[in-house]
């Protein structure tokens, strides 16, 4: 066998055992599986906000992540008035204020220093949430909504292309 020949196999073995070896690893990985409950039409998750255990909802369409101003003085977050582009929630009020939670616990997983912006009213009147979950949060991970299991679970995104699906389905819509 001529060197270019043994050379070509070679290649050809390796380039094939590869994608063996990355198959195996491929799979995706659960970060977090949070209760989650109804509240008005939407989901809310327990988290830990200064050592105190709050619910959150889960906003998929807000952009950025926010707190009740009640539960932002009642948890003596540190605040700054908001010197960028004017912000309204959906009802046209104003953002004026951005709060920074020292420690947010979500499941096992632990952040620092979250900056979010106050309410610019009462979420609930009941203090049922202290705030909400948007875009700026969620864009990190897969979520996968349990309804049956009443579970908001956060996958990680690093998974291989077309691997999404972990559970054995018929069919996938």
């Amino acid at each position: 066998m001529s060197i270019s020949t043994r050379f070509a196999f070679a290649a050809a073995v390796l380039f094939a055992a590869v994608p063996l070896a990355r198959a195996d690893q491929c799979h995706l990985a659960r970060v977090a599986s949070l209760d989650m409950t109804m509240w008005h039409g939407g989901l809310i998750i327990p988290t830990s906000i200064k050592g105190a255990t709050k619910s959150m909802l889960v906003d998929t369409g807000a952009p950025l992540s926010s707190m009740d101003p009640q539960a932002v003085q009642d948890l003596q977050l540190a605040t700054h008035t908001i010197r960028r582009n004017a912000m309204f929630d959906s009802d046209g009020r104003e953002f004026r204020e951005e709060a920074i939670i020292p420690t947010l616990q979500i499941g096992d997983m632990q952040a620092t220093d979250v900056p979010v912006l106050v309410e610019p009213s009462r979420l609930s009147e009941d203090d049922t949430v202290a705030g909400l979950l948007g875009e700026d949060f969620l864009r990190h991970y897969e979520i996968e909504l349990d309804f049956a299991a009443h579970k908001l679970n956060l996958l990680s995104q690093d998974h291989c292309p077309g691997q999404v699906i972990y559970w054995k389905a018929d069919a996938v819509a």
